[in-house]
């Protein structure tokens, strides 16, 4: 007779749910693997995603940075969850140990009062429940572990299916028709999401009452396939439908709250020093004082990326210095501000794929339009040394950093030796204005 692997169509049968209790006793094994492995993937990845993270940012690539933090958020939590895992089924092991050497607790050899001895006799209880409570714990843990970064990739996939569709909307003409389709947008996603999210708060509360479930159920099946909840979901019911799970569902968002809370803990020494030179709050650029890592090219490392500004070094010892001002969308929109005939028909900004590509514009017409762009960049973009200005002449370059954005030389050979301050300033119809301000040393 030919032997049949358990599956789908036997899953009534008794070997099958013998061979699911054999595996479920032996479960302890696999998670301790799994974890440890998991564990050591995830410390390893955890400072690379960050690190992609920040060169996202600089290079203002949005849809990397919206994946790439779905990716650090999912390994946070997977870190945070195996972490207890390791830990309390440890503890579990030990305590089986320990249990093969003394057996159960024995109240009376410890020789207690009598009031002590019934309250730890209710309280503790049993030594073998002590056991299998920490079993509990361990595998709803372990399960929730994954389930959790499913449903932070739930969080994601509705916020990128907003994105994309308010990103599809613009491509109709201002008009009634842009109006009746962002309404419908409206509706269908941003009614879906919040009733989906407060039937999540609350386990399932619109799925208790039968008018509210009405009103919920074509959301509930659409953003079943948006969420991918179909996967997961017996999971979610398996976990809810008694009280351990439900509490449990109740205390991680919480908890995560929290333990973000904490990590993100600093001790601040000074009043004038800064203790992160990094932090976008303080606006160090504007202080003329500090000498920011990130405005030097030598100092920016593996991990810093130019932010306004950047010179070669903190020490000038030529007569020239070399200025790079990284590339920023708001860069271009204050052209198209003061030159609007820079504005193209057809503006190719945004998502694109490298496998089809389309160009309009001939050779001669993107370098005479490269030029005229440059020249407003010169126009709108100056800089002062001591309050002098200075006016750059701006090609397209690329910084240390692979950083796209625009490069000049001012000449100072009569600058002085010492201390000395550039200004970069934007001049507009209405006013000047500051975006950075860096010291450097002149040799």
């Amino acid at each position: 007779m030919e032997h049949k692997p358990p599956g789908e169509s036997d899953y009534n049968s008794s070997s099958f749910r013998k061979w699911l209790d054999i595996l479920q006793q032996e479960s302890w094994q696999l998670e301790l693997i799994i974890s440890g492995f998991s564990l050591y993937a995830l410390f390893t990845s955890f400072t690379p995603i960050s690190l992609e993270i920040k060169r996202a940012v600089a290079f203002e690539n949005n849809v990397k940075v919206y994946f790439m933090t779905f990716l650090l958020a999912a390994v946070f939590i997977l870190i945070l969850n195996l972490t207890a895992h390791v830990i309390l089924r440890g503890l579990w092991i030990g305590a089986i140990g320990l249990r093969y050497v003394s057996g159960e607790i024995d109240y009376d050899e410890l020789k207690y009062t009598t009031r002590v001895k019934g309250f730890l006799e209710k309280k503790v209880g049993p030594y073998d429940r002590f056991i299998a409570q920490l079993e509990k714990y361990c595998s709803v843990i372990f399960a929730s572990a994954f389930l959790t970064v499913f449903y932070i990739l739930a969080v994601f996939m509705v916020f990128a299916s907003l994105y994309l569709s308010s990103f599809l909307v613009t491509a109709f003409d201002p008009g009634p028709i842009r109006t009746i389709v962002q309404v419908i947008v409206v509706l269908i996603l941003g009614v879906g999401a919040l009733l989906t999210f407060i039937d999540f708060v609350t386990l399932g509360g619109l799925k208790k009452k039968r008018i509210l479930f009405m009103i919920y159920y074509p959301y509930y099946r659409l953003f079943s396939i948006l969420t991918l909840s179909f996967v997961y979901r017996p999971i979610v019911y398996n976990l809810l439908d008694h009280r351990f799970g439900r509490r449990l569902a109740m205390t991680l968002i919480p908890t995560y709250i929290v333990v973000i809370l904490l990590t993100s803990v600093n001790t601040v020494n000074s009043n004038y020093v800064p203790f992160n030179f990094e932090d976008t709050f303080l606006r160090l650029e504007l202080f003329g004082t500090v000498a920011s890592p990130l405005n030097y090219e030598d100092e920016l490392g593996d991990d810093k990326f130019a932010r306004f500004l950047s010179i070669p070094s903190k020490t000038i010892t030529t007569d020239y210095l070399e200025v790079f001002i990284p590339f920023g969308e708001p860069i271009e929109e204050s052209v198209y501000k003061a030159y609007p005939d820079m504005i193209p028909e057809n503006d190719q900004r945004g998502i694109m794929t490298s496998v089809i590509r389309f160009e309009e514009r001939t050779l001669q017409e993107k370098r005479d339009m490269t030029e005229k762009y440059l020249q407003a960049i010169s126009e709108l973009y100056r800089f002062r040394i001591d309050s002098v200005e200075y006016k750059g002449e701006f090609v397209i370059a690329q910084n240390s950093k692979e950083q796209a954005g625009f490069e000049t030389i001012l000449s100072i050979d009569d600058l002085p030796s010492g201390l000395h301050l550039l200004e970069l300033f934007h001049v507009s119809e209405e006013k000047e204005n500051t975006i950075a301000l860096v010291p450097f040393w002149s040799l």
